[in-house]
């Protein structure tokens, strides 16, 4: 077992074992008292698990593209950037509310990242809400697009999607970084969502 489980259980134990003690007769302070023992995080468990979530698909989309070896025909190169444009979305609206400043840091460099390539982007039929920072993409302007303007943004390595898959694995670190601070036991004593780790666990409950 890592330290880092010892160090969840140990917290968690903590307030389970007081419950057991005192029953339900534990006062509003004391419930305060103990809860925040074990939770120093911002965010909820459920914001961090949705940013979690929200990243792995982002990097997944991300990768269906530049990872993507053989030439694919106009349609399916279309609905794998739908895709990437969705979850895009999808990740800045579950990180949007965080209070976590190293996942709006992320957030943010990200956003700059896709400020950056904007040009390029409306040359293929994307563009970037100006407030927001979401993308939209429209389906007859990309279809039309230089092959070649699309392969440089979404292609290999050095592309546009390839960097903004490392900015979702930094924001899903962030999450999770985040979420070790977070309550691990529930009411029942069981694992909460925010220690996923401790699932493996619950059987023996």
């Amino acid at each position: 077992m890592d330290m880092t489980t010892y160090s969840g259980i140990r917290s968690g134990s903590y307030f389970k074992l007081l419950k057991s003690y005192y029953g339900n007769n534990l006062n509003s302070k004391a419930q305060s008292l103990v809860s925040s023992s074990v939770s120093t995080s911002k965010d909820s468990a459920k914001t961090l698990a949705s940013i979690e979530s929200e990243s792995e698909d982002m990097v997944k989309s991300a990768q269906a593209l530049y990872k993507n070896s053989r030439k694919d025909d106009t349609d399916a190169t279309y609905k794998k950037v739908a895709a990437f444009v969705s979850d895009y979305n999808s990740l800045i609206n579950a990180a949007d509310d965080s209070e976590t400043k190293q996942i709006s840091r992320n957030l943010e460099s990200m956003k700059s990242l896709t400020d950056i390539n904007s040009k390029s982007l409306a040359k293929v039929g994307i563009t970037v809400d100006s407030k927001s920072g979401k993308l939209s993409v429209d389906e007859d302007t990309f279809k039309k697009a230089d092959s070649t303007r699309v392969d440089a943004l979404f292609k290999g390595n050095g592309s546009y999607a390839y960097a903004v898959a490392s900015k979702a694995s930094m924001l899903e670190y962030a999450a999770k970084n985040e979420a070790e601070k977070t309550n691990t036991y529930g009411a029942n004593g069981r694992y909460t969502q925010a220690y996923n780790s401790g699932y493996n666990y619950n059987m023996f409950l």
